[in-house]
């Protein structure tokens, strides 16, 4: 019988009309605006979080449900919440659960008693193999976090399992494995064991170091890594080559790869990926202090002049009371950010108290050393100097040394850190120059947080002059004090010994401190109080002056503006003066 596709058709329509629509077709279309609220009782704090975490029907409670998703939702929520507080050790809760309809909506109600704790038995945790004897295993067992009698928390377990993983990683255990991972919980003692057992394997060495970029010779590279071909592997040395290799600012970008999968004879081969910079870099700055005006910057670097890594780098300066002119080539040595440099340039300084024009011509070697930044250097300076209406031309060979360690937790507005510099200076009449001296300065700067919003700044700085006659010392290598970085509420180098005409000449001695309370008002904006005191000396008994004040501060997204009103306090009539500076704290 052949059947009319048309008729079967409306034949199906007519039945769908008058048969009743099923069960959860009822409630799609009536039902899909259901809304649930939920109420948790009888666990806080890490129980009540993790449980609310677990709980599907309260992270979906502002979706709109139907009936029966809802029903479903709260079936599952009394075993959601059994697994919620297992890993804090409660295996046994009563939950008392209610899904309630009212006139404002759905009410789905739990009332957890968490139960007793599940107290450690035993603690079994070893480490076996040829690194059973490293003192970091040792010293992992011996602290692992649970302890027999304590109470049964999983995250501790891992904390004390990922610990030993992580010194298999670090020191090279690579075969590494835990032929035991058991925590067995007995519930009816309400007791459980941990029984963790690791095998370590042999401990790998370092292999070839193999870098993979186009730019630099094979040797210069090679200085930059801290280790030795066999050497015990250990991952702190991959960073140490890696940090190494980033400050120089020749790369983009390091990245350094560990083939443990391709060693041989337990000699990991380590792959250094390395994406150069640019060669030529430019850099035009400008800004503004109450000490020197408008002052612009134009640089130009050339980072690889060569395979070998020598640069070439040019700068010119300008403001109202100095410009500077320099060229210094740098050649890098032994890795590690280690460099030698030759410089030349000159230097003219116009202060109200003293003329300056100085040519140079100088040689130093920079490297890290017990963890501070060492310089050592030799310059050759020809002056022209005219202090207290006196004219001077003076040639000194200048040999020095300095060490200084800068530490912050942000580049921009740090809360914690710190500047420590100090400079050992001098020359003689053996060495060509036409002055002998021996000088030093130590200076320092400490910032700590006070509470969430405030934080105070403390500086210091301290030298001291060696000469006979100091009359020959020239203008750029005397102490002077006053100014936004020095005296708040004196001129820019107007304080110290005066000429007859009451210009500062600049003293043998400098003591310069600081004390400063800032207090944000928001992300970027905030308010400073501080009071300085210093003087350049002539003796170290004469008297320091004072100055104290008010700022202003914006965090901008390039650093830091201040904008200080400071009184100097120890001259008569507290007479103002506005400072403005721009630039990082330290």
């Amino acid at each position: 019988m052949t059947v009319n596709p048309r008729l079967l058709g409306f034949a199906f329509c007519m039945l769908a009309s008058v048969l009743p629509a099923p069960a959860w077709a009822d409630d799609a279309r009536v039902g899909s605006d259901v809304r649930v609220t939920v109420n948790v009782e009888g666990v806080s704090g890490e129980l009540r979080g993790n449980v609310l975490a677990l709980l599907t029907i309260y992270q979906r409670r502002d979706n709109a449900h139907t009936e029966t998703g809802l029903r479903r939702l709260h079936r599952a929520a009394e075993e959601e919440i059994r697994s919620a507080l297992q890993p804090f050790g409660h295996y046994q809760p009563e939950i008392e659960a209610e899904l309630l309809e009212g006139e404002g909506g759905w009410e789905a109600r739990y009332a957890i008693d968490p139960g007793p704790l599940v107290r450690m038995e035993e603690v079994e945790v070893r480490v076996s193999g040829p690194g059973a004897d490293d003192a970091s295993f040792v010293e992992a067992v011996r602290d692992f976090p649970l302890r027999e009698g304590s109470a049964l928390r999983h995250d501790v377990y891992e904390q004390g399992r990922l610990r030993l993983e992580s010194i298999a990683d670090r020191r090279g255990y690579f075969d590494a494995h835990f032929t035991r991972r058991e925590v067995p919980v007995d519930l009816e003692t309400n007791a459980a064991r941990v029984f963790l057992h690791l095998e370590t394997g042999e401990r790998y060495r370092f292999g070839p170091v193999r870098f993979e970029q186009d730019e630099f010779s094979e040797d210069l590279l090679q200085t930059f890594v801290p280790f030795r071909k066999g050497e015990p592997f250990h991952s702190s040395l991959l960073l140490e080559l890696q940090n190494g290799l980033t400050s120089t600012d020749f790369f983009r970008s390091v990245d350094v790869d560990v083939r443990d999968g391709e060693a041989e004879n337990l000699e990991v081969p380590i792959v250094v990926t390395l994406q150069p910079r640019p060669r030529s870099r430019y850099d035009i700055g400008a800004g503004y202090g109450t000490d020197t005006g408008p002052r612009g910057t134009l640089s130009w670097e050339n980072r690889r002049l060569n395979d070998r890594g020598h640069r070439l780098f040019g700068e010119l300066q300008g403001s109202l009371i100095r410009r500077t002119a320099s060229l210094r080539y740098t050649i890098p040595y032994g890795g590690q950010g280690n460099e030698i440099a030759f410089t030349t340039g000159f230097r003219q300084d116009d202060p109200a108290t003293h003329r300056d024009r100085t040519f140079l011509l100088g040689a130093s070697l920079t490297r890290d050393r017990w963890g501070w930044r060492e310089s050592l250097y030799v310059n050759v300076l020809r002056s022209e100097f005219e202090v207290g209406g006196v004219r001077t031309f003076s040639t000194v060979v200048l040999p020095g040394a300095e060490w200084n360690r800068t530490r912050s937790d942000n580049p921009i507005y740090p809360s914690r850190g710190h500047r420590l510099s100090l400079e050992v200076r001098g020359s003689d009449s053996a060495l060509g120059s036409d002055v002998s001296f021996l000088q030093s300065t130590l200076r320092a700067k400490v910032i700590r947080p006070v509470g969430s919003s405030g934080r105070t700044l403390v500086r210091a700085e301290v030298g001291g002059s060696l000469i006979d006659d100091f009359s020959q010392l020239p203008a750029n290598i005397r102490y002077f004090a006053g100014g936004d970085r020095s005296v708040r509420g004196f001129g820019y180098r107007s304080i110290g010994p005066m000429d007859e005409e009451g210009h500062a000449i600049g003293g043998r001695h400098l003591v310069t401190a600081s004390v400063e309370y800032e207090h944000l008002l928001g992300e970027q904006w905030g308010m400073a109080v501080f009071y300085d005191v210093g003087n350049a000396m002539t003796r170290l008994d004469d008297r320091l002056e004072q100055g104290a004040g008010i700022g202003g501060r914006w965090v901008s997204p390039i650093g830091l503006v201040r904008v200080d009103v400071a009184a100097a306090v120890s001259r008569s009539g507290l007479p103002l003066r506005l400072h403005v500076m721009f630039g990082p704290d330290l």
